[in-house]
């Protein structure tokens, strides 16, 4: 999945933001202020802030359309708006994701003077083009692209809860030894590996993921029982699978039931009142799970009990 990325300009710098995103379209979906973004029966202030949350970045075009007079002096400026939306979508997606591309001639807000904004001439090619510019910003989204953050959505801060509180626990404690049990029978394994499932998509009946997936895959329920001397502990249920080729490695199975939070919000934050879902419900579920699934690998690969023994997969 591409992330998305809002362009706005004025009416008179349509041809520059088609430019840009004939730049940057390789590394994400550009979506134009007037390709649809403003629907009817809309205003205006409710579709930028939807807009501010829906794309992950967006630049902005601040073009020489209008001039000011200011204690004596001529300036050409952007038009307002432009600064306004701007000002909207950095307070919402932070100064990682929000780009300023302003003309060399403009005046910016004097509350801008000393923040790096790119600034660009009317050349083709050379340091200070547009082109150039749009090269800075593709690569500072790609250098961004593998990094999870906290959003207005909780997938981040539900991978960072479901980490510390099942699968580093679930490693700890069988690097300590725990068996697994099947039908109250303990399983003799010398190893195990821990695979989390993560879906493509969330289904309306999410819920009954992990009683599907064992069903189709040949899994049976098993219980980690905490190894003898620590008491007090509850063990961990999910489902598992020995493989007769690699018969001491116990093969470790869960659906994080958590992600269930994400449909929730994403009804919440849209204020769905219709069944089924619409692009920006697809796009912001992809995001949520994509960014989901980045912090936990990130965190697995980080912590020596888990990183040898726990991969993500994905399934239908």
């Amino acid at each position: 999945m591409k992330p998305r990325l809002f362009i706005s300009s004025s009416a008179e710098a349509l041809r520059k933001a088609e430019f840009v995103k004939s730049e940057l379209e390789s590394v994400v979906d550009c979506v134009i202020w007037t390709e649809g973004v403003f629907k009817l029966n809309t205003s205006a202030l409710d579709t930028l802030l939807l807009e501010s949350v829906v794309s992950d970045y967006s630049v902005f075009l601040a073009t020489p359309d209008d001039f000011m007079e200011s204690r004596g002096e001529a300036f050409t400026i952007p038009r307002d708006n432009i600064i306004f939306e701007f000002a909207l979508f950095l307070g919402a997606k932070g100064k990682r994701k929000t780009f300023l591309l302003a003309h060399k001639d403009v005046k910016l807000p004097s509350d801008m003077q000393g923040i790096v904004v790119g600034i660009y001439d009317q050349e083709v090619t050379g340091h200070d083009s547009l082109r150039a510019k749009c090269e800075e910003i593709k690569k500072s989204i790609q250098n961004s692209a593998g990094f999870g953050e906290l959003g207005w959505l909780p997938s981040t801060a539900l991978a960072i809860g479901y980490f510390q509180s099942f699968v580093r626990s679930v490693c700890e404690v069988m690097h300590a030894g725990a068996k697994v049990h099947h039908e109250n029978s303990p399983i003799n394994t010398n190893d195990f590996k821990l695979h989390i499932l993560l879906p493509k998509v969330l289904s309306d009946d999410f819920a009954n993921s992990p009683m599907i997936y064992a069903k189709r895959h040949g899994l049976v329920k098993g219980v980690i029982e905490h190894p003898t001397g620590i008491t007090g502990k509850r063990g961990y249920g999910l489902h598992m699978k020995i493989d007769p080729s690699e018969s001491d490695i116990a093969h470790l199975y869960d659906i994080p039931m958590t992600l269930n939070t994400i449909s929730e919000t994403i009804r919440l934050f849209l204020g769905v009142t219709y069944v089924g879902k619409d692009d920006n419900w697809k796009h912001l579920e992809a995001r949520e799970l994509n960014n989901f699934s980045t912090v936990l690998g990130t965190l697995i690969a980080q912590n020596d009990c888990s990183k040898h023994n726990v991969v993500i997969e994905e399934f239908e």
